[in-house]
């Protein structure tokens, strides 16, 4: 075994030793930081909190990756990290507006018409893509989750 595969199974063994230290903590103190009872008894929340992890988790490793292909593209840090403000700013932009939305035309609607416009824009890159030349048609779907993520 490589020193980097003992490095990260001795790193993974330690975070899953810490967050089974802080969960049978938080179980057995009376006013814990995060009840942990709230994963146990509301299913909605759990879910909803697992995909919010699995979001965050795919943003972080497109954003990681995209810097590394920018600053290999030749642009500057400055100029690679300006890239990413625009997501911070929209969502900035728009938190009000699809909180209205959500009140008022319900979370489903506006799930399925989010889903319905990213599908669109990845069908629209693939056709420009196709028809101006061939070996882009990959770089639609290796965009699309910057996409999904922002939408």
């Amino acid at each position: 075994m490589t020193g980097s595969a003992i490095y990260g199974f001795s790193l993974a063994a330690l975070m899953y030793g810490f967050s089974s230290l802080f969960v049978r903590w938080e179980l057995n103190v009376r006013n814990p930081v995060l009840d942990m009872h709230l994963f146990r008894n509301n299913t909605v929340f759990s879910l909803s909190t697992l995909a919010a992890l699995i979001n965050y988790s795919a943003t972080f490793a497109v954003a990681f990756f995209l810097t590394i292909y920018l600053r290999m593209k030749g642009l500057s840090p400055q100029n690679a990290s300006l890239i990413f403000v625009s997501q911070p700013i929209m969502m900035t932009i728009f938190s009000p507006v699809a909180g209205w939305l959500s009140d008022t035309a319900g979370y489903s609607m506006i799930f399925l018409k989010l889903i319905e416009a990213t599908a669109n824009i990845i069908a629209s890159k693939s056709i420009i893509a196709a028809i101006s030349d061939r070996r882009l048609v990959a770089s639609p779907l290796m965009i699309s989750p910057l996409t999904a993520s922002t939408a």
